[in-house]
């Protein structure tokens, strides 16, 4: 009968410790609430409501990972930037995949990541040359070549009435990108490499 009630605390004990740590989890990396879903393209199907690993609990590994890359649990999850050094009301940056390589869709996507504080202050100087304001600076990287990438990124508010320029950082200066398309939560624009964009909002 000892034996039975040691088991049966022990396991109390186990069980209270492991609700512990989901909880200190969902605490620790904030919890997002814009949603990847509100558009019908197939490459955000997979986005989820807000931030379900605080609802679920966070692995240690995706922690880890989102700490390294400088992001939280939801904008590691998302491949997005959604809080951005520099800048206080930045609209969410996500790519959701479906990259347009050289006039031919794949299955690739682009990896969205945080820009530095001094690349966020020089968009932030070449936005007021514009007479505009800086709706965010991400830094987008990924793994295949390319002479053209159409690529489709994710910008939750946008209503699809704004003139939103995009720049790309090369050698210290700031060089237009073209913008092909913008619709409500999206800004579509083709990359002919890699590195970081600055979205600005124009009069």
């Amino acid at each position: 009968m000892e034996i039975k009630k040691y088991l049966a605390l022990l396991l109390a004990g186990t069980l209270m410790f492991s609700m512990a740590i989901v909880v200190s989890a969902s605490e620790s990396y904030g919890n997002e609430s814009w949603s990847g879903n509100s558009t019908s393209d197939s490459s955000y199907e997979g986005y989820s409501e807000g931030n379900s690993t605080s609802e679920a609990g966070v692995s240690v590994a995706t922690a880890s990972a989102a700490q390294e890359a400088g992001k939280s649990v939801g904008e590691y999850n998302n491949n997005a930037v959604t809080g951005t050094p520099g800048l206080t009301s930045a609209i969410p940056v996500a790519q959701g995949g479906g990259v347009v390589i050289d006039g031919t869709k794949t299955n690739q996507s682009f990896t969205v990541s945080k820009a530095a504080l001094n690349q966020v202050n020089s968009a932030k100087a070449q936005a007021t040359a514009l007479n505009g304001t800086v709706l965010n600076v991400v830094n987008i990287s990924g793994s295949v070549s390319f002479n053209t990438a159409n690529v489709n990124y994710y910008m939750p508010g946008i209503t699809g009435t704004e003139n939103i320029q995009v720049y790309q950082l090369a050698g210290g200066q700031w060089t237009p990108v073209t913008v092909t398309e913008v619709r409500a939560d999206h800004v579509i624009v083709d990359m002919t490499s890699y590195g970081v964009l600055a979205f600005i909002q124009v009069p």
